[in-house]
């Protein structure tokens, strides 16, 4: 009889049993999406520390060949064309890292104007209620509030019109 290794730990004819579904997040900040993005943005400012340091190498394989160091052919090519390369590869990694950089920031930018925005809305929101309610007490005061208890709607007529 042939079995797999994850047979082994059911009786033979019984169904595999499914795969254990994660819970959902219940916070904001477990939620993937969000994890993902720190991991980018770790990642990001890694390829920028690198591509720093790649252009450190190029400048010093540049130096060490305009200081006359480089005695032979070989070690020309191996200077110049290390330079060369270390520069390509620190221009792409520091350009990714700057504009996701810049990425970031704007939506950084974007997030705090739309929390911003609700809280405006909430504000207002909450002052108008305060209004509606000072309206109401000073209806009852005067004896000329709903006898149902039911509040007029935003065109000032009663419920029941």
């Amino acid at each position: 009889m042939d079995r797999d290794e994850h047979s082994l730990d059911r009786p033979a004819g019984a169904a595999p049993e499914a795969p254990e579904t994660p819970a959902a997040p219940e916070k904001p900040e477990d939620r993937p999406d969000e994890g993902q993005t720190r991991r980018s943005n770790r990642i990001y400012f890694w390829w920028g520390i690198c591509g720093a340091y790649l252009l450190y190498l190029a400048y010093s394989l540049l130096q060490s060949y305009l200081n006359g160091e480089t005695e032979t052919t070989r070690d020309v090519v191996v200077c110049l064309g290390g330079a060369g390369l270390f520069t390509v590869a620190a221009a792409v990694l520091l350009t990714l890292a700057i504009r996701h950089a810049i990425r970031a920031m704007r939506q950084s930018a974007e997030d705090m104007r739309r929390v911003a925005d609700e809280d405006r809305a909430a504000e207002e929101a909450r002052r108008r209620r305060e209004a509606e309610d000072e309206a109401l007490e000073a209806l009852e005061e005067a004896g000329e509030a709903p006898d149902d208890g039911e509040a007029p709607d935003e065109t000032g007529r009663e419920p029941n019109e």
